[in-house]
């Protein structure tokens, strides 16, 4: 794999000028307004709790959800 991942940003418009998406609240913040808005932030507790309810579907034992850190210097 690459040592850090490949992100972007895109923009995309329909030629009738119509908005592609109208439910804003389902479209990610890039700042950090998420205490105004009463939203909690996503940290490792929150990566965690996803993780161990992913294993719980797939039938896989929670002790195997650990935490991982890639020094992106190496």
């Amino acid at each position: 794999g690459e040592s850090l991942p490949r992100w972007t940003f895109s923009l995309y418009w329909r030629a009738d000028g119509e908005p592609v998406w109208s439910d804003a609240s389902l479209i990610a913040r890039e700042n950090s307004d998420a205490d105004e808005a009463g939203e909690a932030d996503v940290g490792p507790k929150q990566a965690e709790g996803l993780l161990t309810a992913i294993a719980d579907e797939l039938g896989i034992d929670n002790t195997m959800v650990s935490e991982a850190y890639e020094d992106p210097a190496e």
